[in-house]
């Protein structure tokens, strides 16, 4: 996304540093889905900290590289009417150097939020569904479920609004009005003849990138997270044929990348977690913030609701069953730039590129070297350092951007002693993950904290 685009650019975007639009965008992928927004401590912000780092995951998985929708206008004009778009980008981390930066990027964001009637301390929810949402992001043609609606009586299409097709592109799974109600059948409901204000009209799939998903689990039998792990998007060919005009036989696989549980009453938190497209949940960098705490499950008997979040796997993805997984993983400790960057390729499903680093690695690299090395933190460049695209491979990575750093490692964070068994929810029996931190690049490092528990901003 060109920054002369954006109105007034932050100081920390990372776009100043990287080159988003190249294909070798690894790090930066690392950096949008490890590195959470640490807000003002006083603020009561998480909905707006849950709804960025749910864009950042969405800049991951779609917005990078020559392809990514970064590089279309409407979404650089987006920016423009969206200050959380604009704060999305941005490096956050936890460098103590950069704690003014990181204060005048929040207040930035918090003034450009009350000029359009928002505030930092809303829900996730009302964030989300804003008219300032609707109208900049989730109308855009790229999210948008239905194609254009046809009135079959006029067969002419009929014309929304912007908050009508944002609206109509959230899937509502409600369990408390159809207790038997699946994800897919959900998904299915959504398309076909449909009478809307009297007349029947003809709503089609389109192809999105992301697709929403309202979750009411109700008060009966929880839905597992394994039944929440993805569905199949109808897509629809048009034929000659006037009998059937569509052939409706093939199928888009959509894959969880986040999930977000959204807050009951207003003094409450909402919390949001992550999912690679090939299974296993991302494991922030560090989990002392609200947002991430993980003492919860979608099967948790509870009156939350959740907002789900899909997208198509991308070529590759499905080396893993991802039931494998379990819906929250263990902290994991190692801190290694070269690792993560293996795990963003992965991530991406290029696995010829990921044996390609490790064999790599594994000739280059002394036994030694990992313990007693100096690395630096993913992303993290010296003061004064030119932009620069994220390197081709992640030794480069390290040659380039070396910042010193005491060397340690991270202990397991007491957070997740909840899930110490690798339960898959509230109600299920555990499934191990298959991960090995010396050889499979399924895992997710974690840096450590490089400053005190909290980031110690005024709000």
């Amino acid at each position: 996304m060109s920054l002369e685009n954006a109105q007034e650019p932050l100081a920390g975007d990372l776009r100043k540093i990287y080159d988003i639009h190249s294909d070798n965008n690894g790090i930066v992928a690392v950096i949008l889905e490890t590195r959470h927004p640490v807000a003002a401590s006083n603020s009561h912000s998480t909905g707006l900290q849950c709804l960025t780092a749910v864009l950042r995951r969405v800049n991951s998985h779609v917005m990078l590289g020559p392809e990514g929708l970064a590089n279309t206008q409407h979404f650089r004009s987006a920016e423009a009417e969206n200050p959380i778009i604009r704060f999305s980008w941005l490096m956050f981390g936890r460098d103590p150097s950069k704690m003014e930066m990181r204060y005048k990027d929040w207040m930035s964001t918090k003034r450009e939020l009350v000029k359009r009637g928002l505030k930092v301390s809303d829900t996730f929810e009302a964030l989300c569904t804003s008219s300032m949402m609707n109208q900049s992001y989730w109308s855009q043609d790229e999210m948008r479920l239905l194609e254009p609606k046809i009135c079959l009586e006029t067969w002419q299409v009929i014309n929304e609004t912007t908050e009508e097709i944002a609206s109509a592109s959230l899937v509502t799974l409600d369990r408390d009005t159809s207790p038997d109600a699946t994800l897919q059948q959900t998904v299915d409901s959504s398309f076909g003849i449909i009478r809307r204000e009297g007349k029947r009209t003809l709503h089609r799939p389109a192809k999105p990138s992301i697709i929403r998903v309202l979750y009411s689990p109700g008060s009966g039998p929880r839905l597992s997270f394994r039944e929440l792990r993805g569905f199949n998007l109808p897509i629809w060919r048009e034929t000659k044929d006037r009998q059937n005009p569509f052939d409706t036989r093939d199928r888009a696989r959509y894959v969880i990348l986040a999930v977000v549980r959204m807050r009951c009453a207003p003094q409450d938190d909402d919390f949001v977690r992550f999912y690679a497209a090939h299974g296993p949940e991302i494991v922030p960098e560090y989990e002392d913030i609200p947002c991430v705490d993980t003492d919860w499950s979608v099967e948790d008997e509870n009156q939350n609701r959740y907002m789900l979040f899909y997208g198509p796997p991308g070529h590759g993805t499905s080396l893993n069953d991802p039931s494998a997984f379990p819906e929250i993983a263990r902290p994991l400790v190692k801190d290694d730039v070269e690792s993560r960057a293996i795990h963003s390729l992965f991530n991406k499903g290029m696995k010829p590129y990921i044996e390609k680093a490790m064999a790599s690695r594994a000739a280059a690299v002394a036994p030694q070297a990992s313990e007693a090395g100096e690395t630096p933190e993913p992303g993290e460049v010296h003061e004064g350092s030119q932009r620069q695209t994220a390197p081709a491979s992640p030794r480069s990575s390290r040659q380039e951007q070396r910042e010193t750093r005491l060397p340690g490692r991270m202990v397991s964070s007491n957070r997740r002693s909840r899930h110490s068994s690798d339960g898959q929810g509230s109600s299920r029996p555990a499934k191990k993950p298959r991960l090995n931190p010396n050889s499979n690049p399924n895992f997710m490092p974690v840096g450590p904290s490089r400053m005190p528990r909290r980031d110690e901003n005024r709000d």
